[in-house]
């Protein structure tokens, strides 16, 4: 378990919303722990390791030499891993899911005209609020949007997270964009974090409901509060799709680490090998 004294520090360097302690505890009621530069998260039946270092550049071997050490603390545990590449670990197999986190600088940051112009037309259509309360609107929006895209589990359960998340974390932010007739038409949730970095966690539209350009206004007003606390850098999340990676790529991000995922079974090993005594014994 993590002391508050190293939650604030980790949240100097996060720089993956991985990082982001709070948060993760939140959505997932998983346990963090620190092993050097690594944070890990353990639940009932799995150990999730954050394969990006807190600290200094991605480095296999260090990397490698941690997942040994959850192995050692977790010994009947499934350890998935999320990392830019994938160490050279016996009995460690890919997932299959491969993107890219994006990243955005803000000290230069000007959009451009195709996107001021959307910004200009959806400032005319709703109005964005910042607020620190979900509302039955915003939770009745968030199962419209669950419904209409037929998530895993997994990503569902991290969805409904979400008014835990904004209604514990002082560091979260909450932007809504209403239209004329009181309707709640998207909402997105960011992060900012002690170090440089903050993030664009969540964004939730309305199915039904479409303003164009109200995304777009509601990433340029979570900027705008990033840019007012100091921040240097956005973490936009990963591309997902062509299109949401279209809709960062054109505010001028672009695909700074990898991001890959791995499972290794705890035991799998042995199994095979009790499988195969159980095979040669006589009977």
């Amino acid at each position: 378990m993590l002391t508050e004294c190293q939650i604030s520090e980790i949240s100097s360097l996060a720089w993956v919303p991985e990082h982001l302690v709070e948060y993760v505890v939140a959505v997932t009621g998983r346990e963090p722990h620190l092993i050097g530069e690594y944070l890990c998260y353990s639940g009932p039946s799995e150990v999730v390791v954050v394969g990006y270092p807190l600290r200094g550049s991605f480095q296999s071997e260090s990397l490698g030499s941690c997942i040994e050490k959850v192995r050692e603390a977790f010994p009947r545990m499934r350890i998935v891993l999320l990392a830019p590449e994938l160490p050279p670990v016996k009995g460690l197999k890919p997932r299959g899911r491969q993107d890219f986190y994006f990243k955005l600088e803000l000290q230069d940051l000007r959009p451009k005209a195709k996107v001021r112009n959307m910004l200009k037309r959806a400032s005319r259509e709703i109005q964005v609020l910042s607020t620190r309360e979900i509302s039955r609107e915003h939770i009745g929006l968030l199962e419209e949007f669950l419904a209409s895209k037929g998530l895993a589990s997994q990503a569902q359960e991290v969805i409904r997270g979400i008014p835990k998340y904004v209604s514990q974390v002082d560091s979260s932010i909450l932007l809504s964009a209403w239209s004329r007739d009181r309707e709640l038409v998207a909402f997105t949730v960011g992060h900012i974090a002690r170090g440089p970095w903050g993030f664009y966690m969540f964004n939730v539209t309305s199915p039904s409901v479409r303003v164009p350009g109200a995304c777009d206004l509601l990433l340029y007003r979570l900027i705008s509060e990033a840019r007012e606390r100091g921040k240097r850098f956005l973490n936009l999340g990963l591309g997902i799709s062509e299109g949401v990676s279209f809709f960062k790529e054109k505010w001028g991000a672009w695909r700074f680490v990898p991001y890959k995922e791995a499972e290794y079974e705890a035991g799998g090993i042995l199994r095979g090998i009790n499988a195969a005594l159980r095979f040669l014994r006589p009977s």
